[in-house]
């Protein structure tokens, strides 16, 4: 499940934005998507990390949203070569995802 939360002043967590707490079915749809993405995408994923250990489910999770909100990073900067390129594509289709704080106080996208 997806949960912010700050690690520090500013910064992004499990738990809340600031404090904030998401709405779950937000969690639910981010979830679903990075689900759908991992398993359309398993074989390229399973060949990225045996050849690079540094690729943890972590990892994997952070460049898809780094990737499908064009970030500026994410697979495509890896070294992953062709299979990064493949990952990148697949990520984009998914679209960007925009997080704002509602008048509930809540985090949605």
């Amino acid at each position: 499940m997806v949960q912010l939360r700050p690690r520090r002043r500013g910064a992004l967590g499990p738990g809340g934005l600031h404090g904030r707490r998401h709405r779950s079915p937000t969690a639910a749809e981010l979830r679903a998507d990075l689900d759908d993405f991992v398993g359309a995408n398993g074989a390229t994923i399973a060949r990225i990390r045996a050849e690079h250990p540094d690729c943890t489910p972590a990892q994997v999770a952070h460049d898809f949203w780094l990737t499908r909100n064009r970030h500026g990073a994410g697979f495509w900067d890896r070294g992953y070569g062709e299979d990064g390129d493949t990952l990148t594509e697949a990520a984009h289709a998914y679209g960007g995802v925009d997080l704002y704080i509602g008048e509930d106080g809540r985090i949605h996208c």
